[in-house]
């Protein structure tokens, strides 16, 4: 049998309540025009939950939860309405209760198991006006007079009126079913009469008249006086502190970079730590005191965060290398992070000799006693602290030239100069075909005989096919000294210059000169762009400014530009499809001599891109290029030229920030493990999302235990060796090669090139989007690596999703970031990623 008082004890029990927890409420039915009953509730504070008790004619009990609209609350009394599906036949009896949860637990009516609502059904009453006059309290301020009432039972709205005093409040201010109202824009110490009248669709009722006066107006009281600012820079942080502004209800810090447009937080306290900020950066900052009539501003102050100095000796001990010579010794090791130099260090049968200090990378040693073995070592150095490399043994020997017999001398171009600013002797020499080796014979005055290997600086192919060197030779040029020079070359051919002849040497007498023409002519080379151009040429020796002449092509170059002492300049305001010619004029006092013209075509580019951001990565926890900061040189120069914005960077902390702000990353010869989990995972998506990605030599060395890198970004190609030292080959172009090797040929041509050559582990035109640019020769040069007949991939392309990749195995040696076709190549991929 169903128990009611069982289930209003578990009710009980469910709202932690005893039985006694009652509060004075109140319930009310009455019959809507539908035949409905119609449930009203008070409860002295608001309900989350309300349960309905019922019976009908004495029996038929139902409990249930019910759904009601909440009516008006005013005064704590808080007012439900249940408008219920109950039917309502005349003489149909209800018994009716509600229970209700919030924050304490109601009966509705009574408290008590015997109190229940009884209501028997009857029809419909007739409408009637509002039962009473809306009870009024009324509050004032300065300028506004603020009203509320209890609901008036039968009510629909209420319309509130004001006046002067003595109008009887005749002016209509609101008329709504809100409970409360605020009559604003008044007068202060002025006198008012107000009232509210309850109205319905039947008749309304007014409250009384009530005459009440506005408070008198205060004058604001601002801050003051305002606040004195200090500023002291902390470790990613700022100490503000500030004295005490009379008045004041708080401060708000302000502060940012150049100006304080960022707020910081507000505060009470007459001082803060504003935290999180950059270091190295200026900051202004600025303190606001304030209170409810306004605010004064503080003095701004400016202060730069910055770490505090932690010792930091060099790291990466120098890994050497020599190279024995004719009674020298030439030594090239890795560079040592943070070092700012180095000692070199030699030995023999222990004595231990300091052979000089400098900042490069390499060092001739000299002066040397052939067929002793010398031990040799370089310590890197700092204000720091020191870090030694290993001992490492050479023996200088005499060298024997083989004899290049009379067939196979041939004449050569061989020039000298002298730079201004060091003194040293520069050569420049012209050979029929790439140089394996190239060795020096010289005389300073015809005598003291010197002949040794050399390093060239930079090699350059021409495009008539022969090869220009250039070396910044450490010969120093002296009042009255004269130097008798000669270059022998092996390659495929060997080579004097200049000669034929055993006695024929280039006489560089280093007396004052007459002054000459500049020389050579300018080599010009210049990109079309959209509505410009930008050119850049070569040095012309002696010369003391640069002249642009330019017009359309076929036509008088009357167009005039003075460039002064610059080697690159960009022309604007141009013509999209109209061909222009462009010469290079290089002078000096004697004269002038000009560049072979070149023609370019301005294009409008459909998708102009500001602001390119190129992000150069460098970081190595594995052996380390000496060729790095080449590399380096290279991207400043080109972002120089080409208007992109480089950023240079060993830290791996930059995979942290915002990747999107760039358009590529370049991994210049990186090695080991350079990235973190949460880095590499920044990266993919980067890249993914349609990052164009540029991988230099070394670049495929890296992140050997990162699958998805080597995979699917480089295709599989995963490093396994290369050839005992560095070696020219010839790189046969495939179809893919255009546009970006475009300036060396077209598909089937060789690009024949120095460089030190990588092997894959798997066959690289397996992976479904690469694309092979180059591949090497492999009967072009020797090696036992692999098989001569074995297909070698040596550039290529792949797509991630959106992302755009492109590798180039080139990149071990310097001279490689200092040869323009390659330089040339490295523009073509970067406008192929930005479009």
């Amino acid at each position: 049998m169903f128990n009611y008082h069982s289930i209003k004890l578990a009710a009980l029990l469910m709202a932690g309540v005893s039985a006694t927890s009652v509060a004075e409420t109140s319930l009310t039915a009455y019959t809507d025009d539908s035949g409905k009953v119609v449930l009203t509730a008070t409860f002295p504070e608001p309900k989350n939950a309300i349960y309905l008790s019922r019976y009908t004619n004495g029996s038929n009990f139902n409990f249930t939860q019910i759904s009601t609209v909440a009516g008006s609350n005013s005064n704590s009394i808080y007012e439900y309405v249940w408008y219920s599906n109950l039917d309502c036949p005349l003489g149909t009896q209800y018994s009716f209760r509600l229970q209700a949860n919030g924050a304490g637990f109601h009966w509705a009516p009574g408290p008590g198991d015997s109190n229940w609502l009884s209501y028997t059904c009857e029809e419909p009453s007739e409408p009637q006006p509002p039962a009473r006059a809306p009870q009024v309290t009324v509050n004032t301020d300065v300028s506004s007079i603020s009203l509320s009432w209890a609901a008036v039972d039968g009510a629909d709205a209420y319309r509130v009126y004001y006046g002067i005093e003595g109008s009887g409040a005749d002016t209509l201010w609101s008329d709504g079913s809100s409970l409360f109202e605020s009559v604003t824009g008044l007068q202060s110490e002025t006198s008012y009469d107000v009232k509210v009248e309850a109205y319905n669709s039947v008749g309304s009722v007014s409250g009384n008249v009530q005459t009440v006066a506005t408070a008198a107006d205060i004058p604001p009281q601002l801050p003051e006086p305002a606040p004195v600012l200090g500023a002291e820079a902390g470790n990613a942080l700022v100490d503000l502190s500030w004295q005490a502004s009379e008045y004041a209800d708080g401060y708000r810090v302000l502060f940012g970079i150049g100006q304080t447009n960022q707020q910081f937080a507000n505060t009470a306290a007459t001082n803060i730590q504003v935290t999180g900020l950059t270091n190295d950066v200026e900051y202004s900052f600025q303190v606001v005191a304030f209170n409810t009539d306004g605010e004064i501003e503080s003095n701004t102050v400016t202060a730069t965060p910055e770490a505090p100095y932690v010792p930091q000796p060099p790291i990466n001990a120098p890994q050497l290398s020599t190279e024995a010579g004719d009674g020298q010794v030439m030594l090239n090791w890795t560079a040592s992070d943070f070092a700012e130099g180095y000692d070199v260090y030699y030995r023999l049968n222990g004595a231990q000799t300091l052979a000089g200090t400098i900042t490069d990378t390499e060092f001739l040693v000299d002066g040397l006693i052939n067929d002793e073995t010398y031990e040799f070592s370089v310590e890197a150095f700092n204000v720091d602290g020191v870090l030694s490399g290993d001992w490492v043994a050479a023996t200088p020997k005499a060298v024997t030239l083989p004899d290049p017999g009379n067939s196979a001398k041939t004449l050569n171009n061989l020039t000298a100069s002298v730079d201004a600013a060091s003194n040293q002797v520069t050569l420049t020499v012209i050979f029929n075909d790439a140089k394996q080796a190239i060795y020096l014979s010289s005389y300073r005055n015809n005598q003291n005989f010197n002949f040794r290997q050399i390093n060239p600086d930079s090699e350059t192919q021409n495009s008539n096919g022969t090869f220009t060197y250039t070396w910044v030779s450490d010969l120093l040029c002296e009042e009255g000294v004269t130097h008798n020079l000669r270059l022998q070359a092996n390659g495929s051919t060997f080579e004097w210059a200049p000669g034929p002849g055993d006695n024929v040497y280039l006489d560089f007498d280093c007396s004052p000169q007459e002054p000459q023409l500049p020389t050579p002519a300018p080599q010009v080379s210049g990109v079309s762009k959209d509505g410009q151009v930008e050119l850049s040429w070569t040095v012309s020796n002696g010369a003391t400014g640069y002249q642009v002449n330019y017009g359309f092509s076929g036509e008088t170059l009357n167009q005039v530009i003075n460039a002064d002492g610059q080697l690159a300049i960009s022309i604007y305001g141009l013509t999209n499809d109209q061909a222009y010619d462009f010469v290079v004029v290089a002078s000096n006092e004697v004269g002038e001599i000009s560049s072979n013209p070149i023609t370019l075509t301005p294009t409008f580019n459909q998708n102009p891109v500001d602001d390119i951001k190129i992000l150069v990565f460098s970081k190595t926890t594995g052996w380390r290029h000496g060729s790095i900061p080449s590399g380096k040189q290279m991207f400043n120069t080109l972002g120089a030229s080409n208007q992109w914005l480089i950023t240079e960077t060993e830290d791996s902390n930059v995979f942290n920030g915002d990747l999107s702000q760039y358009q590529v990353i370049v991994f210049n010869n990186t090695t080991g493990d350079i990235l973190n989990p949460t880095q590499e995972q920044n990266f993919k998506a980067w890249l993914e999302n349609g990052g164009g990605f540029l991988a230099i030599h070394a670049a495929v060395d890296t992140e050997a235990d990162w699958d998805w890198y080597h995979d699917t970004v480089l295709g599989g190609a995963r490093f396994i060796g290369h050839p005992d030292d560095q070696q020219r080959a010839d790189l046969i172009l495939e179809e893919a090669s255009e546009p970006f090797l475009n300036h060396i040929g077209t598909t089937g041509d060789v690009w024949n090139f120095y460089d030190e050559w990588y092997f894959w582990d798997i066959d690289l035109r397996e992976s479904p989007f690469l694309e092979v640019v180059a591949r090497l020769d492999r009967t072009s040069y020797p090696t036992t690596v692999q098989p001569a007949d074995a297909d070698h991939p040596a550039i290529f392309t792949n797509l991630v999703s959106s992302g755009k990749v492109y590798y180039t195995v080139q990149g071990h040696r310097n001279d490689t970031f200092n040869n323009t076709d390659f330089q040339q190549q490295i523009v073509n991929v970067i406008e192929w990623m930005l479009n």
